[in-house]
């Protein structure tokens, strides 16, 4: 039998059940492909998704570390190029999307590290520019889009480390200003879009590293403010964007102002501090993150209460202390921050149960230990905090498994290890999840192929299997919505979208199963024309007149009795369910099209259409 859209992937099924016994999830977890054939290592790394691709950069054992992609379509992981021929690394990194390209850094060989673009209607890998022609390569990094532009900093001899851009109109990379004349340097870093404006942290030679914007309409770049003037600079970092503003962290020198929170105000074009939370010394904030309107990050209260969880509220134009998680002056020390709905998920130590999940309740202004995965032991250091629907994904150790899969399922507030990838204790320790549709992808390494590629797909518990009886055929998946087709033409049947169906021609069938945002398809199976002159005779003994129907239409039938009649349109859509035994129907609320009924009989299925004018 043929089965349309069919996945060559051998799963493993997981299904997690609560204490109640009552399934909560279910979900496949699955090696994509041994891209490093044997125990040795592909190691993939840099997960970006372009449409429906995943790329990303491996080892094959012959090519050495090269561009790949993972197609969904064909469900295989392929090089895209050997970029540096042969054996020896290209290294492609720190990719990001532009358009409908892929660009990142990579070394051919000849021309050094260099800017690179992948260009998806091509489907293969160019230079995009030479920025150091003979040199070692200009080692783009920090790249950041704005607009339809691609900003960088790279390094050439003549201007040292300087903000450039690829102008994807001229399909040419240049130089955007020369901050510190001549082969210094200006130390780019922390490339961030606020509007139409990009900030970053850079020296001038003078005012050592400062806070620093370009100009979009300008096309220039500027000092915004002198934050530490005459001093070795505020070095500015860990910039994010909360409404119209933008939260950093600098250092002033300002009395004991130290590290504290700045943030840029577009509408005054000013940074200013925010609050001085270590009065004596430093807060050293990180890790912002936004949640609704009020920015979270970390930060030092010095003899007070150590390194906590503190929130910017935007109302009160203030900072404060969300919880002392380790009481008095130990330190919880959080960091990990992602949001999920409208809780922020994070790890922290309490001082008793050691580096664990936590979670922030927006609705109770509140922090609470989501679960002591390792009870007792020095912590499970939960980490690569990933959303997928309305689940947390991240690896964790238990004391027992190792590092592993975890998941935190929002709806029982609760986290479970959702498969021991490297059965024991060794642990597969699971890497850089991303999302691509409805699946996760990472790295894991199970004990016998080494570091590879792998994926949690959770369309692959869908049951496509049916059963056949005379000529109804019936899918056995539950708690789903059916579309039958004919796979002769692989086209929809208009009204068939029960979960039975009965053939009333020879012909082959099959069902789109869809649960979810997940959708699969069944095998076809063939009905043969053996007996369907008793379907035709059934069929014949109901009629529905008048068609067209104005107002009523009567079925009129012979030995049969009559349990459901189903109207739908024409798509497909149940419009009304009738169960009471009754003869005529009232379509005086349709409006005029085409029309079926399903008539559901003690001795089967009858399908007729109908003109409702």
């Amino acid at each position: 039998m043929n089965k349309p859209n069919n996945k060559l992937k051998t799963y493993i099924s997981i299904i997690l059940m609560a204490l109640s016994l009552q399934q909560i999830s279910a979900q496949a977890v699955v090696m994509v492909q041994d891209i490093n054939s044997g125990s040795l290592n592909s190691n993939p790394q840099y997960f970006t998704v372009l449409g429906s691709d995943l790329f990303f950069n491996a080892n094959d054992g012959t090519n050495g570390v090269e561009l790949w992609k993972y197609d969904a379509g064909l469900d295989s992981a392929m090089m895209v190029q050997d970029i540096n021929p042969g054996s020896v690394n290209s290294n492609p990194e720190y990719f990001i999307v532009l358009g409908s390209d892929l660009f990142f850094r990579a070394d051919d060989g000849i021309n050094g590290v260099e800017l690179w673009r992948y260009d998806a209607g091509l489907d293969s890998a160019m230079l995009v520019q030479d920025l150091t022609p003979g040199g070692p390569g200009s080692y783009p990094e920090n790249f950041t889009v704005l607009g339809s532009d691609l900003f960088f900093s790279a390094y050439n001899a003549t201007n040292g480390r300087e903000l450039w851009k690829y102008d994807a109109g001229l399909d040419s990379a240049m130089l955007v200003q020369d901050i510190i004349p001549g082969p210094g340097g200006s130390w780019i870093n922390g490339l961030t879009v606020l509007g139409s404006d990009l900030f970053f942290g850079a020296r001038n030679g003078t005012d050592g590293v400062e806070l620093w914007k370009y100009d979009a309409g300008l096309d220039s770049a500027m000092m915004v403010q002198d934050i530490y003037p005459g001093g070795p600079g505020s070095n500015p970092e860990y910039f994010t964007v909360l409404g119209s503003d933008l939260f950093f962290r600098a250092y002033d020198n300002g009395g004991n102002a130290n590290v504290e929170l700045w943030k840029y105000d577009a509408g005054l074009d000013s940074a200013m501090m925010v609050q001085d939370i270590n009065p004596t010394g430093g807060s050293y904030p990180e890790y912002f993150t936004v949640l609704g309107s009020d920015l979270f990050f970390s930060a030092y209260d010095v003899g007070a209460n150590g390194v906590e969880l503190w929130k910017y509220d935007a109302g009160l134009d203030s900072a404060m202390m969300v919880q002392d998680i380790n009481p008095g002056s130990g330190i919880s020390n959080p960091e990990y921050f992602t949001v999920l709905g409208s809780d922020l998920f994070f790890r922290a130590d309490d001082g008793t149960n050691g580096v664990e999940l936590w979670k922030y309740d927006a609705g109770l202004d509140s922090a609470m230990l989501v679960q002591d995965i390792t009870p007792g032991g020095p912590g499970s250091n939960p980490e690569y905090f990933t959303v997928l629907g309305s689940d947390l994904f991240f690896n964790a150790n238990d004391g027992t498994n190792g590092v592993e899969l975890w998941k935190c399922d929002v709806g029982l507030d609760s986290a479970m290890m959702v498969q021991d990838i490297y059965p024991g204790a060794g642990g597969s320790n699971p890497q850089y999840f991303t999302v691509l549709g409805s699946d996760l992808f990472f790295n894991a390494n199970d004990g016998t192929n080494g570091v590879e590629l792998w994926s949690v797909d959770f369309c692959a518990i869908i049951d496509t299997t049916t059963n056949t009886s005379n000529f109804t055929i019936t899918a056995n998946q539950t708690g789903a919505t059916y579309q039958w087709i004919d796979c002769s033409n692989n086209t929809a049947m208009a009204g068939d979208t029960s979960q039975t169906f009965t053939a009333t021609a020879n012909g082959d069938y099959a069902v789109v199963v869809t649960v979810g945002n997940c959708s699969d398809t069944s095998s076809c199976v063939n009905i043969s024309t053996i007996g369907l002159d008793y379907h035709q005779n059934l069929t014949n003994n109901v009629n529905i007149y008048p068609n067209p129907a104005i107002n009523k239409l009567t079925i009129e039938n012979r030995n049969l009795k009559i349990n459901t009649i189903s109207i739908l349109n024409i798509t497909g859509g149940i419009i009304k369910i009738i169960t009471e035994n009754t003869k005529t129907i009232d379509v005086s609320n349709l409006t005029k099209g085409i029309y079926f009924l399903q008539i559901h009989t003690d001795k089967g299925l009858v399908n007729k259409k109908f003109i409702k004018e």
